[in-house]
């Protein structure tokens, strides 16, 4: 395997939505080791790059698994995250940012039409919630109906939060 590049580490990174910070403490490395890399002043270990690369693949395998779901609705909306707590609030265990939902939701936007993208406010953060962590039908029409959305029909929720990487 060819070396991977400061470029392919800073585009990889950004393009999963990931910060410097964030990315340095799950490849167990300095921040400053993630900026040396990216400015091709360090060579990136072979094994980071193997992790990077993993990391990227499984991003891509959830975006098509998620893309492929929400193609079947009629009239499919995603909800992500504004802030990291929010992304939390749904996802207690987890470990992603939620800039790195936004980036997988932009990347679904990019395959499946009509996708509408919102934002969880704070009074339904909870209401998403289900007991196994993903909301149910009935929690779903609840939320669709209420009249702050006005709107009813039920929409095709995705909620990301479920086996990351970086999870134990």
């Amino acid at each position: 395997m060819d070396r991977m590049s400061a470029a392919e580490l800073q585009v990889i990174r950004e393009h999963l939505g990931l910060p410097e910070s964030w990315f340095a403490a799950y490849l167990g490395v300095s921040e400053g080791d993630v900026v040396f890399w990216q400015i091709g002043h360090s060579v990136i270990p072979e094994d980071i790059a193997t992790q990077v690369s993993m990391l990227a693949d499984e991003a891509t395998a959830l975006v098509a698994e998620i893309a492929s779901d929400l193609a079947k609705e009629p009239q499919p909306v995603l909800t992500t995250y504004l802030h990291d707590d929010d992304y939390r609030s749904i996802d207690p265990g987890g470990t992603m940012p939620a800039s790195w939902h936004r980036s997988i939701a932009a990347r679904v936007a990019d395959r499946v039409p009509r996708l509408r993208i919102r934002f969880a406010t704070g009074s339904e953060l909870p209401a998403l919630k289900g007991p196994l962590g993903d909301p149910t039908d009935r929690e779903l029409q609840e939320i669709v109906e209420e009249p702050e959305w006005q709107m009813r029909e039920v929409i095709q929720q995705t909620t990301l939060g479920r086996g990351w990487p970086g999870q134990s």
